[in-house]
């Protein structure tokens, strides 16, 4: 299990699937895995945790990873959470190319997006300023969910989820909003498979109940 722009996850250490027999590298600035090392030191005590410190824009964190033990013959879940905004796009296309060059067929990415529209709604311009105030702008959302699956598919990956995480309306509503009207604020959840088949990666993920997955609690808060 690969996490990228980890921060302070720590699900390796609340999520009883992820136990020794999954290895966990977790990828971040190396200002940031110092801090995780310091606040959550069993980070440290778990053999099967790979932190992986990076300079984003001058390390190449696809080269790092492998130097750091990962089999790329072997089956595995990618994450990308709360970074392809930061990014700009042809960024985001190097990640994705070098993540399904990592991957054998039957291997799980997933992550979350969210579109143009919801950056320059004028409901979220309080958010984006104080974004900016912070250093940490938005840069980048695709002008439907079409084109980011269109980036996925490039990859050789098949969608097997893409919804909307704030969208309470019926399925039709959805679909003629999903569209015809891509300006409207739509934050975006999404899992594809390596390939075009989940193949013998989805009885894995059953048996070690990734879905439904017992929570252990964290010793420090």
């Amino acid at each position: 299990m690969v996490t990228l722009a980890s921060g302070l996850d720590c699900r390796c250490l609340r999520l009883a699937c992820l136990d020794e027999t999954i290895e966990h590298y977790l990828i971040d600035q190396p200002d940031m895995v110092d801090h995780v090392k310091r606040v959550v030191p069993e980070l440290e005590q778990k053999p099967s945790i790979h932190y992986i410190g990076v300079k984003f824009g001058e390390e190449k964190w696809w080269d790092m990873l492998e130097a750091s033990g990962f089999d790329r013959n072997k089956k595995s879940l990618f994450l990308m959470e709360g970074l392809v905004m930061y990014l700009q796009e042809s960024e985001i296309d190097e990640n994705l190319e070098n993540i399904s060059s990592l991957m054998c067929n039957g291997s799980i990415i997933s992550g979350d997006y969210t579109l143009e529209g919801f950056i320059s709604h004028p409901l979220m311009s309080g958010l984006m300023d104080t974004l900016e105030r912070w250093k940490c702008k938005w840069t980048y959302g695709p002008t439907s969910y079409h084109k980011w699956q269109e980036k996925l598919h490039k990859e050789n990956f098949t969608i097997l989820e893409d919804k909307d995480l704030l969208n309470s309306a019926g399925r039709l509503l959805t679909w003629i909003r999903d569209n015809y009207m891509p300006w409207i604020p739509n934050y975006r959840v999404y899992t594809a498979c390596k390939g075009g088949s989940v193949g013998d990666f989805n009885d894995a993920v059953n048996k070690r109940r990734f879905t439904n997955a017992k929570v252990k609690p964290l010793v420090h808060t």
